[in-house]
């Protein structure tokens, strides 16, 4: 099964938290290991994930589960989902920067909003421009 994205958080230790291609949140009891079908996922009304503490499952720990991240090009696309809308809302408001400057820096760093974090607006328009 492929998914965009899973999390151990803090608040589910028995739980698993994953996202689907559609961007759906489910939640899985991970005890015991075993492949993980559809019919062992649960909805998940928690907080989003992206923001709470906990971290992201490693691929190993993935494989386990008989899950598979996507990488970003096969999931091209996809619709817009949750996750990608607060990234860019992350980046938006770190930054000060307008939703053209916003796509800019996206298209440079991807998803890595602690390095777009890092720096000041100042820098990063400066290497979106150059």
């Amino acid at each position: 099964m492929k998914i965009n994205n899973c999390w151990n958080l803090k608040s589910l230790q028995q739980h698993y938290v994953c996202e689907l291609e559609n961007g759906e949140y489910k939640i899985f009891c991970h005890l015991p290991i075993r492949v993980i079908t559809e019919s062992d996922l649960n909805p998940y009304k928690g907080h989003n994930p992206y923001i709470c503490k906990g971290t992201v499952l490693p691929d190993y720990i993935l494989s386990l589960f008989g899950l598979e991240r996507i990488t970003p090009k096969e999931n091209i696309n996809a619709p817009e989902t949750a996750a990608s809308r607060y990234r860019n809302k992350i980046v938006r408001i770190a930054c000060n920067l307008t939703l053209a400057e916003s796509a800019k820096v996206r298209a440079k760093y991807g998803d890595d909003t602690t390095a777009i974090n890092a720096r000041a607006k100042e820098l990063l328009l400066k290497d979106v421009e150059t």
